[in-house]
């Protein structure tokens, strides 16, 4: 009753295509079981199994589209993330484009329709957590009124960008000075050869971290200030730059993508079609040409003839860069091969590890999570010590944590948790469309689009340090400076400015906020946007370098 209740909230449309995922699910489950019965080849299963995750891809993009009205917003790109990551080989498949087969062939054919499945069923619950999400908000939003709008506050938000900003602009720009040079002489690799900063040293990488979130909440309130907009995107874009020469493609390019995000929602609409186009040229023709170029090093890497033939030398830049990306699938591969036959599963126990790095460690030393051993750090020292002994790494996924945390039920799950609450948030976003919701929002979209080929570890700090402090010092702020305005009308700033930013609502305004907007303390100060944002921080990195090169596996 209570499932029929929650699918009557969504609309025909939606509740169709959730009966059609329903069935995939079902089949999935079917065909698991079948080469036990020796009755179908494993290799025939695994082709239907690919197949059978593009139809879910293609009904998940659908279903969210109909439901926001958007793809481009925080889960819609979380959940394209996530599939080129953990399927983007099993959709290569199906057109035979895979160059070597399947994760290169690496795996029995057993062990690769048991990684297809649980990665189509783990994201298939992702997108199902989702829904729930759209069916939640929306049952809310019947018996609640709606958040009224009105002119937005923007100088606590205002102070607290050019605050970030100012004292993280400086040790970023001497973090990117120290290592850049490095890079472009002896290469990317030369990057995680050398010894990380750990304890009090790492200070300054920390403070470098709030560059994103600065930059982010001065877009947010800078549409009445050309100035402050351009001195933001600068920034990003410049440390884009370097981080692409330094052969970080999604390091470089995700705090952009946030950027352009929320400047395309505060500051002034931005042509789709143009937008697209650069979208487009980023994957498909700097991607490659970074990813070749960037183990070279020398007076090679100034040579424009070397890019063009290296690029031109490339069969097809689509096949080979989707290909690269969704070999994290092979992480999960491994996991279910050695867990729980060479290592019991953790049952929650690394997941409470991962929280502990909301702490900093500065007393010297490693880490606790990290000394304890990080998965990524585990399966690279278990399939390739000699790769783990020179620093390098295979990356992992958030699909084979979750297996490596509770196996084969509980993945799915936790998984269906993460869709949940991610779409929770951005709903909430779009609900209490205020600039600071936005900045907030877009600063968790730039730790968590690299979750789905990573581990929770690389996510927690960021989201407490770079995502949630900034937010809660924009509530903060205001209330601290407002008795000294008390004749002063609460629809006009501090300095007499107010918000002009006209949220644009999505077919997801239907949903309320409910217990999640109250947990966060949002709706009452205006409406705006959300956003998209910056960059897993370099201090996480910084945190787990050593224990996984994110060359292959973790970009």
């Amino acid at each position: 009753m209570r499932t029929y209740k929650v699918l009557n909230c969504l609309s025909p449309y939606v509740r169709s295509l959730v009966v059609a995922k329903s069935i995939i699910y079902i089949v999935i489950l079917c065909f698991f079981s079948l080469p036990a019965c020796y009755a179908v080849s494993t290799s025939a299963l695994t082709q239907i199994i690919c197949v059978l995750s593009l139809i879910d891809l293609t009904l998940s993009l659908f279903t969210w589209y109909g439901t926001t009205g958007s793809i481009f917003n925080l889960y819609g790109l979380f959940l394209a993330s996530a599939y080129l990551f953990n399927a983007g080989q099993l959709f290569l498949e199906i057109f035979d484009l895979n160059e070597n087969g399947l994760l290169g062939g690496s795996f029995s054919g057993e062990t690769t329709l048991q990684a297809a499945c649980l990665a189509t069923i783990c994201l298939a619950s992702m997108n199902f957590g989702a829904l729930v999400a759209v069916a939640i908000t929306r049952k809310e939003r019947e018996t609640q009124p709606s958040a009224t709008q009105h002119t937005e506050d923007l100088s606590g938000i205002r102070a607290v960008g050019w605050g970030l900003f100012s004292i993280s602009a400086v040790p970023m720009v001497v973090m990117m000075g120290r290592i850049l040079p490095e890079a472009l002489k002896h290469g990317y690799a030369s990057l995680y050869e050398a010894k990380a900063d750990v304890g009090i040293d790492a200070l300054p990488m920390l403070i470098a971290g709030f560059l994103f979130p600065g930059a982010i909440y001065m877009l947010a309130s800078s549409r009445d200030s050309k100035i402050t907009a351009r001195l933001a995107m600068v920034s990003i874009v410049a440390y884009a730059f370097v981080r692409l020469a330094m052969g970080w493609r999604a390091h470089a390019i995700i705090p952009l993508l946030g950027s352009i995000w929320i400047y395309d929602k505060c500051v002034q609409h931005l042509s789709r079609p143009i937008l697209t186009t650069l979208g487009l040229l980023l994957f498909f023709v700097v991607f490659p040409l970074v990813r070749i170029s960037r183990d070279i090093g020398g007076e090679e890497r100034y040579s424009i003839a070397f890019y063009v033939e290296s690029y031109f030398s490339i069969d097809n830049p689509v096949t080979a860069i989707v290909g690269e990306m969704g070999s994290s699938l092979s992480t999960v591969a491994h996991t279910i091969e050695l867990v729980p036959r060479k290592r019991p599963h953790d049952m929650g126990v690394g997941y409470l590890y991962s929280l502990l790095t909301i702490f900093p460690n500065i007393f010297g030393g490693l880490h606790p999570s990290v000394a304890r051993g990080l998965p990524s750090s585990w399966l690279t020292w278990e399939i390739s010590p000699d790769l783990a002994a020179r620093g390098g790494g295979l990356g992992y996924s958030f699909i084979a944590e979750a297996y490596l945390e509770f196996g084969w039920v509980g993945a799915p799950l936790v998984v269906f948790g993460f869709g949940l609450g991610l779409a929770l948030l951005q709903l909430w976003g779009e609900r209490f469309g205020g600039a600071k919701e936005a900045a907030f929002v877009a600063c968790v979209m730039s730790e968590v689009l690299l979750f789905p080929r990573a581990e929770l570890c690389l996510v927690v700090r960021p989201l407490v340090w770079y995502s949630l402090f900034p937010y809660l010092l924009t509530k903060s702020i205001p209330k601290l400076v407002r008795p000294r305005f008390v004749g002063q009308s609460p629809a006009a700033g501090l300095d007499g400015s107010a918000s002009r930013c006209v949220p644009q609502r999505s077919k997801a305004d239907a949903c309320g906020d409910g217990w999640f907007s109250t947990a966060l303390g949002a709706g009452q100060d205006g409406a705006d946007p959300l956003g998209q944002a910056p960059l897993i921080v370099p201090a996480v990195q910084e945190l787990v370098r050593g224990h996984g090169k994110p060359g292959e596996g973790r970009e």
